[in-house]
């Protein structure tokens, strides 16, 4: 070990003090052959000959040099940078082809290089806790027996078991919230609800500051909160005072006592970076959910880490856990499933055990989709060398002819393609950091970081080289298969050998076609899921509704006097001219949420399905024009503490009831032991979440009263017989009649509403299509740099044709047919994989409990149109050249043979 420590030194100070070592060498050598040439001067001779005798028994100079340089192990690294230096001087010569090359590949690996910073961000982030081998994470298992969240008093449990664990802590799932300084705007944020034990159990400092204690951990004490590192910089101008500063947070004052640690971005660790540390017992409040802190699994919103005792370990702390569980299961048959806790070290889970799988599977199939559009361009960077190395022939055949090795000039060729790829990766990560920067500018719900950290330009780098090797080392290795005398005779053409179906040529060609496929394959997916999303029934009034959402307590209204302006604004919007009526809601309409229910009904017997709640109220069906098809609307009557109503679509009260009148039936959230009782069954009806339509595409709907669930109001929906715009722009003016200070976090109309639920969607099909379009284009010049270079090589046989009398109609169609047979095997073979991929797709997307996900239709019809499409692309590539071919004159083409 320590022989090879010192000949790796040794070849490093070779190389960085190479100067030095070579003045060295030429000392040593010079010394040598002055002692040789005393000696023959001491014995008589003339010294000019004594020198020039000494130099001949010396031996070769520069051959000495080398066998020094060989034993150093510096040879190898002097190849290099040789082979470096030639190939920029051959490019920077050859501009017009290192251009669109480098250009080219810097579209790939740019497109790469950005989906991989958003994989990076959410799934090779390095873990940010202090020993994060002593952690683990804890949760109690779901209904399925699988690992999920905690609840508040499952979390205390846990911290009983303190022969297992030094120390526990919990964190809520981030969540978002807006914030406001006195007299600034409303911003979003991300909040986590934590203990006071957090930076305990992580190893983490505030860098300003200080945590807050177990005593601010309680409710009814001023809500105290840390504040992150990114958002103190951003909003806050990293000012040092703002420690001790009140802002309003959901509108609530919160006193901020510290900051975050630098560079530390939340509990996850995932792209989403936490604006706000809070205390648990402030979730209640906050965050909107009364029952948070309370024993029902369907409210466990809480991951748990422990910090494990010197010489405990995972087993044992499973061994513990396992007693907990089934004691709870034992004191609370109710609200606890039963299926007992698991611990797992923390170094073995990224977000969460079941979520792990489905990023994996996510950042599999972007990266899949971006490295479709490398591959195409990658074989364009290997289309372009083989061409070049054809106009090089006559070169690499003199270089051969005068002693140069095979792999001298494979050495050659592919140092130039390796530098292209390293040009076009510094492109990319360019184009990267544009990209992502520009997103930085939207004002999203919540603060991501996809910075291009180290990891990144890691693979850039990783990236680049293995492209530039991978696809410079075939057309390197065939410019060197060369037969000398027939390329130096025919003055660097070469004979036109028999055409043959399996080369390099129709290789590339194929491969492209088959990339092209599939790339514009998985696009159509995503275009399919749009125009699926906007073909689903809305089933609800979306002309002449408008929206206004604000938040009172921003103002300083709380309780009473909040609920008193809330129905104010209500009275004022209604009484406008051209209203019909007018609603409180605590949400936008039609917004849903997938929850699991129980059915109590023979039908179902006992099973847990899933289905999509929908907070209503009074006059809510009225006002979005949904019929009542059985029962009753919710009413005034549906308010706290009377008892739980909830009003069904047909689709749910058919297929879970069976029968489309369920009035009288009754069903419960699972795990919860209230039942809430049918009173009406509504038209089937689609949601304002179009977008989330896509993932939980279901039309069994409930309908519940906000107020029996203790939801504050913060949104006055309105119909309208006139211009819904103008109903907007009004409900705005009421609105700030009434009390300037109160935000308007929205005022919009209906189908505004519905064009933003489709942003997500929208977004994601209109990047696959940018990259189904880049890679159509790319495969487009690709396809015309190879048939051109083909139909270049069949001049002198299009000029003997030609001279023949061959018609040009013919040879266009042979050059046509040979181009559409290479370009029909690639659409085949991509036809097939693109098939594979929309089964597998849709194998992954089976509804379960409580979720579905969209899954795609295989339309042989739509598969084939783009195989058509692009087949098209390359006969049309092919027409250009080949036209060009049978235009020149006959006796031209031959005299240039």
């Amino acid at each position: 070990m320590n022989r090879l420590l010192h000949i790796v030194r040794s070849r490093v100070r070779s190389i960085l003090f190479r100067d030095r070592r070579e003045d060295d060498l030429a000392e040593e050598l010079r010394l040598h052959i002055e002692q040789q040439a005393e000696q023959w001067i001491a014995q008589g001779a003339d010294p000019a000959e004594a020198r020039q005798r000494a130099k001949r028994e010396f031996g070769n100079l520069e051959s000495l040099k080398e066998q020094s340089r060989d034993a150093r192990g510096i040879a190898a690294w002097d190849a290099v940078v040789r082979d470096t230096r030639h190939a920029a001087r051959r490019l920077l010569r050859d501009w017009r082809f290192s251009v669109p090359a480098v250009l080219l590949l810097g579209l790939g690996i740019g497109a790469n290089t950005a989906i991989f910073s958003v994989v990076n961000a959410a799934l090779f982030r390095p873990s940010p806790f202090a020993h994060p081998d002593r952690l683990v994470d804890i949760y109690q298992k779901d209904r399925n027996g699988a690992p999920g969240t905690n609840s508040y008093p499952a979390y205390l449990d846990m911290t009983t078991a303190t022969g297992v664990f030094a120390h526990v802590m919990a964190a809520s799932i981030p969540d978002g919230v807006r914030y406001r300084e006195s007299g600034g705007p409303v911003r979003n944020g991300v909040a986590e609800y934590t203990t006071a034990s957090y930076p305990v159990v992580l190893g983490v400092t505030p860098s300003l500051g200080r945590w807050f204690r177990a005593d601010e951990d309680r409710q009814g004490v001023p809500v105290v909160a840390v504040i992150g590192y990114q958002a103190w910089t951003t909003h806050f101008a990293a000012d040092p005072s703002v420690v001790g500063r009140t802002l309003y947070l959901q509108g609530a004052p919160v006193t901020i006592v510290g900051v975050g640690p630098q560079g530390y971005r939340g509990t996850l660790n995932l792209g989403v970076v936490t604006d706000f540390w809070l205390p648990v017992q402030s979730a209640p409040v906050l965050g909107g959910m009364p029952n948070v802190l309370a024993r029902r699994p369907v409210e466990a919103v809480f991951f748990v880490k422990a910090r494990l005792r010197d010489g405990v370990t995972v087993a044992q702390a499973q061994a513990a856990m396992e007693v907990l569980g089934r004691r709870l299961a034992a004191e609370y048959p109710d609200e606890d499933p039963g299926k007992g806790i698991t611990v797992l070290p923390a170094n073995d889970v990224r977000a969460h055990p079941q979520a792990d799988t489905l990023l994996s599977v996510v950042a599999s199939l972007l990266l899949g989709v971006v490295g479709l559009v490398l591959a195409i361009a990658s074989s364009n960077l290997a289309t372009l060398l083989l061409v070049r190395a054809a106009a090089r022939t006559k070169e690499v055949s003199v270089r051969l002819a005068i002693g140069a090795t095979r792999w001298q000039i494979v050495r050659h060729l592919l140092a130039e393609s390796v530098l292209l790829s390293v040009a076009g990766g510094i492109t990319g990560c360019v184009l990267a950091w544009w990209v992502l920067r520009s997103l930085r500018a939207f004002e999203l719900p919540i603060t991501l970081d996809f910075s291009l950290d180290t990891t990144v330009f890691g693979f850039a780098l990783g990236l680049s080289l293995a492209t530039g090797v991978l696809f410079g080392l075939a057309p390197a290795l065939k410019a060197t298969r060369l037969d000398l005398l027939s390329v130096i005779r025919d003055d660097g053409h070469g004979r036109v050998s028999a055409r043959r179906w399996f080369t390099l040529r129709n290789a590339l060609v194929a491969f492209q076609v088959t990339a092209s496929v599939v790339l514009l394959s998985a696009t159509g997916v995503f275009l399919q899921m749009i125009v699926e999303a906007r073909a689903q029934r809305i089933g609800f009034a979306v002309d002449g509704v408008a929206t206004i959402e604000t938040d009172a307590r921003y103002s300083g209204y709380t309780g009473t006097r909040a609920a008193v302006i809330y129905d104010e604004l209500r009275r004022r919007i209604a009484a406008l001219p051209g209203v019909d009526a007018a609603i409180l809601l605590p949400e936008q309409p039609m917004e849903v949420t997938g929850v699991p229910v129980v059915i109590d009904d023979r039908v179902s017997d006992g099973r847990v399905v899933g289905a999509g709640n929908v907070w209503a109220g009074p006059g809510f069906f009225e006002v979005m024009q949904i019929p009542v098809l059985f029962g009753r609307a919710l009413d005034e009557r549906d308010r706290q503490g009377s008892s739980l109503v909830a009003v069904v679509t047909e689709s749910m009260a058919r297929q879970y009831f069976g029968d489309v009148n369920a009035v009288g039936r009754r069903f419960r959230l699972d795990q919860r032991p209230d039942w809430i009782e049918v009173v009406g069954v509504v038209r089937d009806t689609g949601t304002l979440d179009r977008g989330a339509d896509l993932v939980d595409p279901r039309p069994q709907l409930f309908f519940r009263p906000f107020e029996q669930a203790n939801l504050p109001p913060n949104t006055v929906v309105a119909r309208t017989r006139g211009d819904d715009a103008a109903l907007a722009r009004d409900m705005q003016r009421v609105l700030l009649a009434m009390d300037p200070s109160l935000p308007v976090f929205s005022a919009l109309t209906m189908t505004q509403r519905l064009e933003q639920s489709l942003i997500a969607p929208r977004a994601v099909a209109s990047s696959l299509g940018a990259l189904g379009v880049l890679g159509l284009v790319l495969a487009g010049v690709g396809l015309y740099a190879v048939i051109a270079f083909a139909v270049s090589r069949r001049t002198r046989e299009i000029g003997i044709r030609m001279a023949l009398g061959a018609r040009s109609s013919d040879v266009l169609r042979d050059v046509a047919r040979d181009v559409a047979v290479v370009l029909g095997a690639g659409a085949g073979i991509g036809l097939v994989f693109a098939s594979l991929v929309i089964l597998a797709m849709r194998a992954f997307a089976r509804p379960a409990p409580g979720i579905a996900i969209y899954r795609p239709s295989l339309d042989p019809l739509q598969l084939g149109a783009i195989a058509v499409f692009i087949v098209a692309v390359g006969v049309a590539a092919a027409f250009i050249p080949a036209r060009r071919a049978v235009r020149v004159s006959p006796i031209s083409s031959l005299r240039q043979e």
